[in-house]
Protein backbone atom coordinates (compact mmCIF):
# COMPACT_ATOMS: atom_id res chain seq x y z
CA UNK A 1 0.00 0.00 0.00
CA UNK A 2 2.77 2.83 0.62
CA UNK A 3 4.43 1.65 -2.22
CA UNK A 4 1.12 2.50 -4.44
CA UNK A 5 0.88 5.64 -2.65
CA UNK A 6 4.32 6.88 -3.20
CA UNK A 7 3.88 5.24 -7.55
CA UNK A 8 0.81 7.44 -7.21
CA UNK A 9 2.34 10.88 -6.07
CA UNK A 10 5.00 10.58 -8.23
CA UNK A 11 2.71 10.52 -11.02
CA UNK A 12 0.80 13.41 -10.07
CA UNK A 13 4.33 15.27 -9.38
CA UNK A 14 5.39 13.81 -13.57
CA UNK A 15 1.58 15.25 -14.64
CA UNK A 16 1.94 18.57 -12.86
CA UNK A 17 5.36 19.74 -14.20
CA UNK A 18 4.05 18.79 -17.75
CA UNK A 19 1.03 20.77 -17.08
CA UNK A 20 2.81 23.75 -15.66
CA UNK A 21 6.60 24.29 -17.24
CA UNK A 22 9.30 25.78 -15.61
CA UNK A 23 10.45 28.95 -16.80
CA UNK A 24 14.48 29.32 -17.33
CA UNK A 25 16.04 31.83 -16.38
CA UNK A 26 16.76 34.78 -18.55
CA UNK A 27 20.14 35.87 -19.07
CA UNK A 28 20.55 39.69 -19.97
CA UNK A 29 24.03 40.92 -20.80
CA UNK A 30 24.32 44.78 -20.71
CA UNK A 31 27.13 47.73 -20.32
CA UNK A 32 28.01 47.90 -16.78
CA UNK A 33 27.51 50.42 -15.03
CA UNK A 34 30.31 51.95 -13.83
CA UNK A 35 31.71 52.23 -17.38
CA UNK A 36 29.76 55.27 -18.06
CA UNK A 37 27.73 56.78 -14.38
CA UNK A 38 25.33 58.77 -16.67
CA UNK A 39 23.43 55.54 -17.32
CA UNK A 40 22.87 54.65 -13.33
CA UNK A 41 19.02 55.40 -14.18
CA UNK A 42 19.09 53.10 -17.08
CA UNK A 43 20.22 50.15 -15.73
CA UNK A 44 17.62 50.83 -12.73
CA UNK A 45 14.68 50.88 -15.11
CA UNK A 46 16.28 47.69 -16.65
CA UNK A 47 16.24 46.10 -13.34
CA UNK A 48 12.88 47.12 -12.48
CA UNK A 49 11.63 45.90 -16.13
CA UNK A 50 12.81 42.70 -15.60
CA UNK A 51 11.70 42.12 -11.69
CA UNK A 52 8.57 43.43 -12.13
CA UNK A 53 7.31 40.92 -14.95
CA UNK A 54 9.19 37.78 -12.79
CA UNK A 55 5.78 36.19 -12.34
CA UNK A 56 4.73 35.99 -16.25
CA UNK A 57 8.41 35.41 -17.97
CA UNK A 58 10.38 33.45 -14.68
CA UNK A 59 13.66 34.27 -13.11
CA UNK A 60 16.16 36.64 -15.04
CA UNK A 61 19.93 37.65 -14.53
CA UNK A 62 21.40 40.82 -15.68
CA UNK A 63 25.28 40.22 -16.79
CA UNK A 64 27.39 43.74 -17.03
CA UNK A 65 29.59 43.44 -19.62
CA UNK A 66 33.13 45.26 -18.68
CA UNK A 67 33.56 45.79 -22.15
CA UNK A 68 34.67 49.34 -23.04
CA UNK A 69 32.36 50.26 -26.22
CA UNK A 70 31.48 52.96 -28.27
CA UNK A 71 27.59 53.25 -29.47
CA UNK A 72 28.96 51.94 -33.15
CA UNK A 73 30.35 48.95 -31.61
CA UNK A 74 27.36 48.48 -29.10
CA UNK A 75 24.78 48.49 -32.12
CA UNK A 76 27.22 45.56 -34.31
CA UNK A 77 27.77 43.78 -30.73
CA UNK A 78 23.83 43.75 -30.12
CA UNK A 79 22.96 43.27 -33.96
CA UNK A 80 25.26 40.01 -34.24
CA UNK A 81 24.47 38.47 -31.12
CA UNK A 82 27.74 38.66 -29.76
CA UNK A 83 28.27 40.13 -25.81
CA UNK A 84 25.34 42.32 -25.53
CA UNK A 85 21.49 41.22 -25.05
CA UNK A 86 20.35 44.69 -24.69
CA UNK A 87 21.70 48.49 -25.08
CA UNK A 88 19.77 51.90 -24.79
CA UNK A 89 20.57 54.63 -27.23
CA UNK A 90 18.31 57.66 -28.58
CA UNK A 91 16.23 56.21 -31.15
CA UNK A 92 16.73 57.15 -35.27
CA UNK A 93 15.37 55.39 -38.51
CA UNK A 94 18.81 53.37 -38.92
CA UNK A 95 18.55 52.21 -35.26
CA UNK A 96 15.15 50.48 -35.42
CA UNK A 97 15.76 48.77 -39.18
CA UNK A 98 18.55 47.37 -37.49
CA UNK A 99 17.47 46.55 -34.14
CA UNK A 100 14.29 46.07 -32.10
CA UNK A 101 13.60 49.07 -30.42
CA UNK A 102 11.14 48.89 -27.35
CA UNK A 103 8.99 52.56 -28.25
CA UNK A 104 8.79 53.78 -24.81
CA UNK A 105 10.75 56.81 -23.92
CA UNK A 106 12.83 55.82 -21.00
CA UNK A 107 13.53 59.20 -19.74
CA UNK A 108 10.19 60.54 -21.02
CA UNK A 109 11.97 61.93 -23.80
CA UNK A 110 13.50 64.16 -20.99
CA UNK A 111 16.73 64.78 -22.82
CA UNK A 112 14.92 66.55 -25.80
CA UNK A 113 14.71 69.95 -23.34
CA UNK A 114 17.68 72.14 -24.36
CA UNK A 115 19.09 75.03 -22.72
CA UNK A 116 21.02 77.36 -24.16
CA UNK A 117 24.40 78.15 -23.05
CA UNK A 118 25.48 82.15 -23.97
CA UNK A 119 27.45 84.25 -23.50
CA UNK A 120 26.58 87.03 -20.97
CA UNK A 121 27.08 89.87 -22.47
CA UNK A 122 24.43 88.79 -25.37
CA UNK A 123 21.75 88.73 -22.62
CA UNK A 124 19.79 91.33 -24.25
CA UNK A 125 19.78 89.80 -27.51
CA UNK A 126 18.09 86.48 -26.37
CA UNK A 127 15.94 88.41 -24.48
CA UNK A 128 13.64 89.23 -27.77
CA UNK A 129 14.18 86.00 -29.21
CA UNK A 130 10.33 84.18 -29.14
CA UNK A 131 10.20 81.90 -32.37
CA UNK A 132 11.95 79.77 -34.91
CA UNK A 133 12.56 82.70 -37.61
CA UNK A 134 14.34 84.84 -34.61
CA UNK A 135 16.44 81.49 -33.85
CA UNK A 136 17.51 82.00 -37.60
CA UNK A 137 18.90 84.93 -37.46
CA UNK A 138 21.65 83.74 -35.00
CA UNK A 139 24.42 80.96 -35.08
CA UNK A 140 24.56 77.67 -32.33
CA UNK A 141 26.96 75.91 -32.15
CA UNK A 142 27.20 71.90 -31.18
CA UNK A 143 29.64 68.72 -30.60
CA UNK A 144 31.23 67.35 -34.03
CA UNK A 145 29.13 64.21 -34.86
CA UNK A 146 25.85 65.14 -32.91
CA UNK A 147 22.61 64.13 -34.23
CA UNK A 148 21.47 67.32 -33.11
CA UNK A 149 22.81 69.05 -36.08
CA UNK A 150 20.44 67.77 -38.09
CA UNK A 151 17.57 69.26 -36.06
CA UNK A 152 19.04 72.60 -36.61
CA UNK A 153 19.59 72.25 -40.16
CA UNK A 154 16.19 71.21 -40.91
CA UNK A 155 14.47 73.62 -39.34
CA UNK A 156 17.55 76.11 -41.31
CA UNK A 157 18.69 77.54 -37.88
CA UNK A 158 22.46 78.56 -38.84
CA UNK A 159 24.57 75.89 -36.55
CA UNK A 160 28.77 75.05 -36.36
CA UNK A 161 29.65 71.98 -35.38
CA UNK A 162 33.17 71.75 -33.29
CA UNK A 163 34.98 70.01 -31.28
CA UNK A 164 33.36 70.70 -27.83
CA UNK A 165 36.26 72.51 -25.65
CA UNK A 166 36.54 74.76 -29.16
CA UNK A 167 32.64 75.42 -28.85
CA UNK A 168 32.90 76.04 -25.31
CA UNK A 169 35.66 78.81 -26.16
CA UNK A 170 33.79 79.62 -29.08
CA UNK A 171 30.62 81.03 -26.58
CA UNK A 172 32.83 82.50 -24.24
CA UNK A 173 34.44 84.99 -27.00
CA UNK A 174 30.99 85.66 -28.42
CA UNK A 175 32.19 84.05 -31.97
CA UNK A 176 29.01 82.37 -32.13
CA UNK A 177 25.25 82.71 -29.95
CA UNK A 178 24.58 79.65 -28.04
CA UNK A 179 25.77 75.85 -27.69
CA UNK A 180 22.55 74.37 -27.06
CA UNK A 181 23.13 71.12 -24.28
CA UNK A 182 20.87 68.82 -22.49
CA UNK A 183 19.20 70.36 -18.78
CA UNK A 184 21.35 67.11 -17.11
CA UNK A 185 24.66 68.38 -19.08
CA UNK A 186 24.11 72.18 -19.71
CA UNK A 187 24.69 73.49 -15.52
CA UNK A 188 27.01 70.53 -14.69
CA UNK A 189 29.42 71.89 -17.69
CA UNK A 190 28.68 75.90 -17.18
CA UNK A 191 29.88 74.77 -13.75
CA UNK A 192 33.35 73.10 -14.67
CA UNK A 193 34.37 75.67 -17.16
CA UNK A 194 33.25 78.57 -15.24
CA UNK A 195 36.59 79.68 -13.75
CA UNK A 196 38.74 79.52 -17.02
CA UNK A 197 35.62 80.41 -19.43
CA UNK A 198 34.15 83.41 -17.53
CA UNK A 199 31.46 84.73 -20.03
CA UNK A 200 29.94 81.86 -20.17
CA UNK A 201 26.34 81.27 -18.81
CA UNK A 202 22.94 79.54 -18.76
CA UNK A 203 20.25 81.51 -20.77
CA UNK A 204 17.45 82.04 -18.02
CA UNK A 205 13.90 82.23 -20.06
CA UNK A 206 14.32 79.85 -22.89
CA UNK A 207 14.09 76.42 -23.70
CA UNK A 208 14.63 74.34 -27.04
CA UNK A 209 12.14 70.88 -27.41
CA UNK A 210 12.57 68.48 -30.09
CA UNK A 211 11.22 64.81 -29.34
CA UNK A 212 14.45 63.12 -28.77
CA UNK A 213 13.71 59.51 -27.25
CA UNK A 214 15.81 56.94 -25.57
CA UNK A 215 14.84 53.68 -26.28
CA UNK A 216 15.80 49.99 -24.80
CA UNK A 217 17.16 47.92 -28.15
CA UNK A 218 17.22 44.40 -28.36
CA UNK A 219 18.79 42.16 -31.29
CA UNK A 220 15.87 41.57 -34.14
CA UNK A 221 15.45 37.78 -33.56
CA UNK A 222 14.80 38.23 -29.38
CA UNK A 223 11.05 38.43 -29.66
CA UNK A 224 10.87 37.39 -25.90
CA UNK A 225 13.01 39.74 -24.58
CA UNK A 226 11.10 42.70 -26.01
CA UNK A 227 8.71 41.59 -24.98
CA UNK A 228 9.19 41.54 -21.49
CA UNK A 229 10.74 44.85 -21.58
CA UNK A 230 7.75 46.40 -23.39
CA UNK A 231 5.39 44.62 -20.34
CA UNK A 232 7.62 45.32 -17.88
CA UNK A 233 8.01 49.17 -19.09
CA UNK A 234 4.26 49.28 -19.75
CA UNK A 235 3.68 48.70 -15.47
CA UNK A 236 5.90 51.32 -14.90
CA UNK A 237 4.38 54.04 -16.49
CA UNK A 238 0.69 52.62 -15.43
CA UNK A 239 1.87 52.42 -11.74
CA UNK A 240 4.02 55.84 -11.85
CA UNK A 241 7.21 54.13 -11.17
CA UNK A 242 9.00 55.37 -14.16
CA UNK A 243 8.39 59.34 -13.84
CA UNK A 244 9.49 58.23 -9.75
CA UNK A 245 12.96 56.92 -11.26
CA UNK A 246 13.01 60.11 -13.65
CA UNK A 247 12.85 62.33 -10.82
CA UNK A 248 15.36 60.63 -8.67
CA UNK A 249 17.60 61.00 -11.01
CA UNK A 250 16.48 64.09 -12.98
CA UNK A 251 14.63 65.90 -10.61
CA UNK A 252 17.59 68.10 -9.48
CA UNK A 253 18.07 68.53 -13.14
CA UNK A 254 14.49 69.91 -13.42
CA UNK A 255 14.51 72.28 -10.56
CA UNK A 256 17.40 73.89 -11.39
CA UNK A 257 16.87 74.42 -15.32
CA UNK A 258 12.58 75.89 -14.32
CA UNK A 259 11.41 74.12 -17.09
CA UNK A 260 7.75 75.83 -16.29
CA UNK A 261 8.98 78.97 -16.11
CA UNK A 262 10.51 79.21 -19.36
CA UNK A 263 9.49 79.91 -22.98
CA UNK A 264 9.66 76.76 -25.40
CA UNK A 265 10.43 76.85 -28.96
CA UNK A 266 9.58 73.69 -30.46
CA UNK A 267 11.76 72.01 -33.13
CA UNK A 268 10.89 68.61 -35.30
CA UNK A 269 13.44 66.30 -35.29
CA UNK A 270 13.79 64.76 -39.07
CA UNK A 271 15.81 61.53 -37.41
CA UNK A 272 12.64 61.08 -35.94
CA UNK A 273 10.65 57.82 -37.45
CA UNK A 274 7.12 57.35 -38.04
CA UNK A 275 6.93 55.07 -35.39
CA UNK A 276 7.91 57.49 -32.53
CA UNK A 277 4.33 56.99 -30.19
CA UNK A 278 4.48 61.27 -30.28
CA UNK A 279 0.20 60.86 -29.49
CA UNK A 280 1.04 58.90 -25.92
CA UNK A 281 1.17 61.93 -23.25
CA UNK A 282 1.72 59.21 -20.80
CA UNK A 283 5.13 58.11 -22.14
CA UNK A 284 6.70 61.99 -22.14
CA UNK A 285 7.98 64.66 -19.59
CA UNK A 286 5.74 67.54 -19.94
CA UNK A 287 7.00 71.46 -17.74
CA UNK A 288 2.98 72.18 -18.61
CA UNK A 289 1.64 69.18 -16.84
CA UNK A 290 4.73 68.39 -14.47
CA UNK A 291 4.45 68.28 -10.31
CA UNK A 292 8.36 67.59 -9.84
Amino acid sequence: MPMFRLTQAAFLLVLFCIASPILSETLVRHIQADMDSRHADLIHILVRSMEITSGTFGPFRLVPVALPMNESRQIASLENGKHLDVIWSSTSAYKEKTLRPIRIPLRQGLLGYRLLIINTRQMDKWASVQTVEDLRQLTLVQGHGWGDVDVYHQAKIPVIPLDLEIAFKAVNLGKVNALPMGINEAVLEVKRRHEDLKQIVIEPNIVLYYPWPYYFFVNNDNKQLSQRLSSGLQMLVASGELSKIVAEYHGHYIEAAELGKRRVIRLKNPLLPTTTPLEQPEYWYSPATSKR
